[in-house]
């Protein structure tokens, strides 16, 4: 959900995970929130207040992101990553870069770099994942 949450038609999606993650045990279930971090002006700052924004509704709704999924035109530098995961609350190694592509297996094999994603995904102490 990442860029709608907020929006009132996602609102019965968010909710149904609220109560999802109490049926079934918060430490049974991964919440992986999609972000956009847009990149602007001449100089290509990354701007990390739309994340910031997206990840406090979801709080506002009762849930919190174990893992954020930023995508951007380039790879996020490291005060951007750092930036999000202080306004976050989430640990720099759980914020995962994805960069636009052409191709979406340019963007598997761009992921493959990034260990912690692989990790997250493939602990069996997960029975449910959510993106978010």
């Amino acid at each position: 959900m990442g860029g709608t949450v907020g929006d009132i038609e996602s609102m019965v999606f968010l909710e149904s995970l609220r109560q999802f993650q109490y049926a079934e045990g918060r430490d049974q279930i991964l919440f992986i929130h999609v972000s956009l971090v847009p990149a602007v002006g001449a100089s290509g700052e990354q701007k990390t207040k739309p994340t910031q924004h997206s990840v406090k509704e979801f709080r506002a709704a009762g849930l919190s992101p174990d893992l954020i999924i930023c995508r951007s035109s380039a790879l996020l530098c490291e005060d951007t990553k750092k930036k999000i995961s202080v306004f976050c609350d989430v640990k720099p190694s759980h914020i995962l870069a994805v960069c636009d592509v052409s191709n979406v297996s340019e963007q598997t094999r761009e992921r493959k770099h990034q260990v912690s994603y692989y990790r997250y995904l493939y602990n069996p102490h997960f029975l449910h994942i959510a993106m978010a």
